[in-house]
């Protein structure tokens, strides 16, 4: 297994030089790649491979955060390159100066030492080099790295420093441009293209030679050794041609046409206050780094200036990140054995690193039914429990892939104790019905409840091997085959446990789920105690603070949890205390509201004065051992945007849990309500009736009407923006079985539990007064005329993704015109107001396999693609749309009066006059699933960062 950065670097800085050259080893390939890249000279990129890791080697020292290498390794090697760019035109001004006799010799000597191997690997080259011609700078380093570097998409998210679905969304678009002949040239060739075997050596030669002889500056052009490289570099500057005619095959005088410049890769500048958090470091050895970004901890002055040079993009466009709305701070937080901590929420699963100061977003769509369902970490994989199954991921969270069912029933923890992955035993606590064991990686569950029968589970805990079991009457152990109980108070509810190392600590007090009859009780059977077992639960020690605030009734009834970090406990309630050795002695820290626990909240320690909780208004963070607490959320979008529209000066979000308006661009927010209006009532009384709830919602405009539409279980409401008052009314109850799911439909076969699926709207277009939805996978229209429901006849691709309810059928409408695209890219036309279609896919020439949007514009229809964005007038002939002879991949369309805009993971971009994209914003802070113009502002909605907004005039 390749061993982790921070322990190599570690051990190159204790001098260890093998250390560096399995570091070297790790990462020669990559490096050479990128070089061979920029550059497009195979021997060249080797010379500048080998510099960069003796670049590495002299300022490795000033990489504060080890985390960091992989982006501090590019940028370093980007540098060197641009470095040899800017040398080789001195160069091509001095060759006068050599006499020809001397140099006529130095290159036929070196050719005829070379000239045995090159020609093999010149060939590959070649076809390499043509290959990657064809392609966009962006998607030419990608596929570059993945295929000659070798690397997996993961690999270059961290080198490039760009998201993994950026990554797989450039290397997916760059191998649909080449042809079905051109990828099997790319499988077959680029892994003929070996870096020679001796690099490593000859790096750590030179690097003893640097520790033997005291660094002096080196000449612009050695001639004295000029070697291979120098030649190659003279002889790509096309000024010695006269020579060649000697040879009777001359080098390729090709090997680097006018190399084209460009930063590929830049981290986004965005407009977001941070506030990084100062703290102490004792305890365990944490990585000790303020740092942020890539490149920005190299000490040279000279080095650093030319890094922000190359890693920040020339643009002034900057976003402005928009402050909401809130959504629910509901959280769950776990750590794993790299004390790495973990946040789980609507928005996702978002990981903080040791001394960062910001939470990052690894997976915006963790697959798990519940964000306090329980998840664990064996053996550097990760369990998810969902509400029927159970997901792993071996990445860190990044991929999940289902690992086995589960169960029926609320879990409460999942403990694994076995050694290897192929052979894991699985305990599964469910809070009424008892506890499950696998032995056969989750293909069968066992209830395994000899001991505790009619047990309610509060909480579980695992130390060595010794799996352990809280209930609402006493602490279990796990023995062979029987549930054992501890000698302690079987009475009271185990409300947490904590381990660390080998010492187990157990809180137990009043039953705090069911408290119905708590206040009868006497203060004895209603006080909280702390116990202290070493030996695995085999003997115990009370450790309870002597303090009437804890071994008395509580005020407020709710679980006491508690964390331990070497000899730190910290327990919260209502007080909380804390003790710094072990429980001997303990301080009373206060009655804070938001140091309230739930039965699902955790509390987490990082080291012995950092830990952090979920509190009322999100995740807290103490630096002094609890004294003090702050919010932590930097980086955590709190809220999850469903559906957003800009309209007539207003942004309109939808969370999943709310409708909310911002007049004032997410300063503030006021949840919008939906009423419903009848005979009887109107806006301003006091029997008016809003939709009490909704599970999905989406927005349109036509004529400059805003309109909605809410799924409901066998009804579907439509409402508008009142002009007058500004209020949404419900204008459309639409009731028909059309609309009532069968659980018999072949389409959701797959679903036992029909509770289970959101009822989640496909599409929504208006034209006059005609309205067009899908539900259910079904596409129908409504005429309030008519008064009745009608289905179109078309049906949405059968094949559900398991999970995904969302991509259903993208719809436009104008006058009669309705054009329908399904999930799998197919592509349909009515000219009569849907009363009937006709598939015209085939009329597009171009290949694509999803349709992204689809936006009427004046006269015409504007399709987004995987493959790019194509224009046609009538449906029968298309037109795809370029940007310099480029095909732009456009996630989302909008309109603005005359105007197309779209968003994709480049940038923003305008239609212009001549039917070409035009780009006004170079930075995405994130991918875009919602797009909207009002006014001079433009709106993006993103997967994992909120909202943000850019003006339209700079």
């Amino acid at each position: 297994m390749v061993e982790n950065n921070v322990i190599l670097i570690q051990r190159i800085l204790d001098g260890e030089e093998e250390a560096f050259a399995e570091l070297v080893r790790k990462y020669q390939k990559r490096v050479h790649t990128l070089a061979w890249k920029i550059i497009g000279d195979y021997h060249i990129a080797e010379e500048i491979t080998q510099d960069t890791f003796l670049k590495v080697y002299k300022n490795l020292s000033t990489l504060k955060n080890h985390v960091q290498f992989d982006g501090w390794l590019y940028v370093i090697a980007h540098r060197m390159c641009i470095n040899w760019i800017q040398r080789s035109k001195p160069m091509e001004e001095s060759i006068e100066d050599i006499p020809e006799d001397e140099f006529e010799e130095m290159i036929f000597a070196d050719y005829e030492q070379k000239q045995r191997g090159i020609d093999t690997i010149e060939h590959y080259q070649e076809i390499i080099r043509k290959l990657i011609k064809k392609l966009p700078e962006s998607e030419s380093t990608v596929l570059t790295l993945y295929y000659i570097g070798e690397m997996t998409t993961n690999e270059i998210s961290k080198f490039l420093g760009v998201s993994v679905n950026t990554i797989k969304s450039r290397l997916r678009r760059a191998r649909n441009r080449l042809k079905a002949e051109d990828k099997l040239l790319i499988t077959e060739n680029f892994g003929s293209v070996q870096l020679s075997s001796d690099l490593t050596s000859s790096i750590m030669k030179q690097i003893a030679d640097l520790k033997q002889t005291p660094p002096i500056a080196k000449p612009v052009l050695p001639w004295a050794a000029l070697g291979t490289a120098a030649v190659l570099i003279l002889l790509l500057m096309g000024t010695v041609q006269q020579y060649i005619v000697h040879f009777q095959k001359p080098y390729r005088m090709d090997a680097l046409s006018e190399p084209k410049i460009e930063i590929v890769e830049a981290p986004i500048n965005i407009d977001i206050e941070t506030n990084p958090a100062v703290r102490k470091t004792v305890g365990r050895n944490v990585i000790n780094s303020m740092e942020e970004g890539v490149g920005t901890t190299v000490s040279d002055d000279d080095f650093t200036t030319n890094t922000q040079e190359t890693a920040l993009v020339s643009s002034t466009e900057r976003w402005s990140q928009i402050n909401g709305p809130q959504g629910s701070p509901k959280i769950n937080l776990f750590a794993t054995s790299d004390n790495h901590i973990h946040a789980v929420s609507a928005t996702g699963l978002y990981r903080l690193m040791q001394d960062e100061t910001t939470w990052m977003n690894i997976n915006p769509s963790v697959p798990i039914s519940s964000f306090q369902a329980p998840i664990t970490e064996h053996q550097g994989v990760f369990y998810a429990v969902n509400a029927k199954e159970i997901f792993s991921s071996s990445d860190g969270g990044v991929t999940w892939d289902r690992f086995c069912n589960k169960p029926d029933g609320d879990a409460v923890g999942l403990i694994i104790t076995s050694k290897t992955q192929d052979d894991l035993t699985m305990f599964l606590a469910m809070q009424n019905k008892g506890v499950f064991r696998s032995m056969d990686t989750g293909r069968k569950w066992t209830p395994v409840n000899n001991g505790l029968e009619n047990k309610r589970i509060t909480t579980v805990a695992v130390i060595g091997n010794t799996v352990l079991v809280g209930t609402h009457q006493g602490l279990y152990r796990w023995n062979i085959s029987v549930w054992e109980q501890m000698l302690l108070d079987s009475s009271k509810t185990v409300h947490s446990m904590a381990v660390f190392d080998d010492n187990l600590y157990v809180v137990t007090g009043p039953d705090f789920i069911n408290s119905e009859s708590w206040s009868s009780l006497s203060s004895e059977k209603i006080s909280r105690k702390i116990y202290h077992s070493s030996n695995a639960g085999i003997t115990w020690n009370e450790i309870s603070p002597n303090d009437e605030a804890f071994t008395k009734r509580p005020s407020f009834l709710g679980p006491t949890k508690i964390s331990a970090v070497d000899k730190t406990l910290l327990v919260l309630g209502m007080p909380a205390f804390r003790s710094k050795d072990g429980g001997q002695t303990w301080k009373n820290i206060g009655r804070n509201i938001d140091l309230l626990t739930s039965n699902r909240s955790s509390v987490l320690g990082e080291n012995d004065e950092t830990f952090y909780k979920v509190g009322p208004t999100g995740i807290l963070r103490t630096h002094d051992s609890g004294d003090t607490w702050h919010p932590f959320m930097n980086g955590i979008v709190k809220t999850k945007v469903r559906e957003s529209l800009a309209f007539d000066g207003s942004l309109f979000v939808f969370t999943g849990n709310g409708l909310y308006e911002s007049t004032d661009d997410g300063i503030t927010w006021e949840e919008t309500h939906i009423f419903y209006i009848n005979k009887k009532s109107n806006l301003t009384s006091n029997v008016a009736k809003h939709v009490s709830y909704f599970t999905d919602l989406k927005l349109a405009i036509d004529d400059d009407i805003l309109y909605g539409i809410i799924p409901q279980v066998n009804r579907l409401l439509i409402f508008r923006l009142h002009p007058s008052n500004g209020k949404f009314i419900v204008v459309h109850q639409i009731l028909g079985p059309e609309l009532i799911l069968r659980k018999r439909h072949p389409i959701y076969a797959n679903i036992t539990n029909i509770g289970d699926l959101n009822w989640e709207s496909g599409g929504f277009a208006v034209s006059g007064d005609t309205f067009y939805m899908g539900h259910i996978l079904k596409l129908f229209k409504w005429e309030p005329i008519r008064r009745r429901i009608i289905y179109t006849g078309l049906t949405d691709t059968v094949e559900l993704p398991k999970g995904e309810f969302d991509e259903r059928f993208i719809l436009a409408a104008s006058a009669e015109i309705v054009y329908a695209g399904k999930r799998d890219g197919t592509l349909y036309q009515s000219l009569d107001r849907g009363n009937s279609w006709r598939d015209i896919t085939a009329n597009i020439s171009y290949s694509f396999t999803h349709i992204k949007d689809i936006k009427f514009l004046e006269k015409g229809i504007y399709l987004a693609t995987d493959l790019g964005v194509m224009t046609s007038q009538d449906g029968e002939y298309w037109h795809l749309l370029t940007d310099n002879g480029t095909n732009l991949v456009i996630d989302k369309l909008t309109m603005h009066g005359s105007s197309l805009y779209g968003a994709g993971d480049t940038g923003v971009y305008r239609l212009g006059s001549l039917s070409k994209w035009e780009q006004i914003l170079s930075n995405i802070p994130d991918k875009v699933i919602s797009l909207s113009v009002s006014a001079d502002k433009l709106y993006i909605a993103t997967e994992k960062r909120g909202i943000f907004h850019a003006s339209l005039e700079k």
